[in-house]
């Protein structure tokens, strides 16, 4: 049970918000999975990678990792917990803040289109939520393992449906390997504590955090610097823009969830699966466009394991909560 609602447990209207939250989740993310390319151009990337965006294809694994970990795994384990829908929100807000950011180093300025569309789906997903104030009781594991099985086989059927058959069994490959992170965020333990001044910081944390984001801050203005001397690449949105964007999304979240402007586990767990895949590219495609290289994968790769490892062991030895400090700015029922 999470504090997220304002109906009694169980009630008509509590679980009339959590359906609502679970399907509107879902919806969302087939729209940025598939229509929005997330999904998509990360299957384009993965080896043997689609001969048609060779030259490409780590500009193409930047924005299916972005929109991937980021936006369609958060929203997936909103559509198996409901409970996780306010963390979704502030997490959606302070990546429509990385993208403002990045529109504004590459002179770029259809990225508000961007930012836009992140606000929107956080205030869509946590709408059916935003009214309640007590505990919500959302089925429990019972209910989350029945959303796990009808996303799968909502999943399954996407390339049928958008016309994609030659991607089916990729698609398939990818939809397993995102429902891990999905169920791990939906299914661990966690404490919610909103409404308090307690600090649950860990400096050791914070400490891994300024390690991590500095390489990415480094990377995101050479990205910036690559945009200046006129390097466009247009797909969804601006390519090579959206790749700096990417790049201060993991330079942000996880110092918000180490100092206390965001939960611990879904900023990091997302970043850390970006940032991995981010490694994994680097070392698929060392001389492609943009890519930093083999070393530098490797690196990203080590520090994801890292990262997660030392988030994971901070939660187990703070009895599993997540709220560090309640920060009325990000929480959406101070909207």
């Amino acid at each position: 049970m999470s504090y997220v609602a304002a109906s009694s447990p169980g009630s008509p209207q509590s679980r009339d918000a959590c359906t609502a939250a679970r399907l509107l989740a879902l919806i969302l993310s087939i729209l940025w999975g598939v229509p929005g390319f997330g999904l998509i151009d990360l299957d384009t990337a993965l080896p043997p990678g689609d001969p048609q965006f060779r030259v490409h294809w780590f500009l193409e694994s930047g924005w299916g990792l972005f929109i991937t970990a980021f936006v369609m795994i958060p929203l997936l384990a909103v559509s198996f917990a409901p409970a996780l829908a306010r963390d979704v929100a502030q997490q959606l807000h302070v990546m429509a803040g990385c993208v403002v950011a990045a529109g504004a180093l590459c002179i770029e300025f259809s990225m508000a289109g961007l930012a836009a569309g992140f606000v929107i789906t956080a205030w869509v997903v946590w709408s059916p939520l935003r009214e309640e104030a007590r505990p919500l009781e959302d089925g429990g594991r019972a209910a989350r393992r029945r959303w796990a099985l009808a996303v799968t086989a909502v999943y399954a059927g996407l390339p049928m449906l958008f016309g994609l058959e030659a991607y089916t069994g990729k698609v398939l490959i990818l939809l397993l390997g995102v429902l891990g992170p999905v169920v791990w965020l939906a299914f661990a333990p966690r404490v919610a504590i909103p409404g308090t001044r307690r600090q649950a910081r860990s400096w050791w944390l914070v400490a891994f955090s300024l390690l991590w984001s500095g390489p990415w801050l480094v990377y995101a203005v050479a990205t910036a610097q690559a945009s200046w001397e006129g390097l466009r690449y247009t797909g969804t949105v601006e390519r090579v823009s959206a790749h700096v964007a990417f790049a201060l999304t993991l330079t942000v979240l996880p110092l918000a969830a180490a100092s206390g402007w965001l939960p611990i586990r879904l900023p990091v767990v997302t970043a850390c699966i970006a940032g991995g895949g981010f490694g994994a590219f680097a070392v698929l495609y060392p001389a492609h466009l943009l890519s930093p290289g083999s070393a530098w994968g490797v690196v990203a790769i080590f520090g994801s394991v890292v990262m997660l490892a030392a988030t994971e062991i901070t939660l187990w030895r703070r009895g599993g909560h997540e709220y560090l400090v309640r920060t009325p700015m990000l929480d959406p029922r101070s909207w």
